[in-house]
C-alpha cells in the first residue's frame, strides 16, 4: 500500500466536503428555479390573468413536490386555488 503524504491525506479528506459543496450549489439553483415559477404565476395572478397563471402553478406545485418542500408546495396550492376558484 502506497504511503499517503499530508497533501494526499488533505484532498481524501476534502472530497466528500466538496461534493457535498457540490450537492447543495446543484440543490440551490433548482430551488430557485423552483421560486421564479412560484413567482411568475403569483404575478400573473396578479395582474388578473387567471389562466396563464394556472399553468405555471400547476409546474411551479410539482417541482416543489419534487424537492419535497410542503410548504412551499402549499403556498403554490392556496394561489393555484385562487386562479381556479370563479369568484376571485
Amino acid at each position: 500500500m502506497p504511503t499517503r503524504t499530508p497533501v494526499s491525506r488533505a484532498f481524501l479528506k476534502a472530497r466528500p466536503t466538496a461534493t457535498r459543496t457540490a450537492r447543495f450549489r446543484v440543490h440551490r439553483l433548482t430551488a430557485a428555479a423552483r421560486a421564479r415559477a412560484h413567482a411568475d404565476g403569483a404575478v400573473r395572478l396578479a395582474e388578473g390573468d387567471a389562466a396563464g397563471a394556472v399553468g405555471v402553478l400547476r409546474e411551479a406545485w410539482s417541482r416543489w413536490q419534487e424537492l419535497d418542500i410542503p410548504y412551499e408546495g402549499a403556498r403554490v396550492r392556496v394561489l393555484l386555488g385562487r386562479a381556479i376558484s370563479p369568484a376571485r
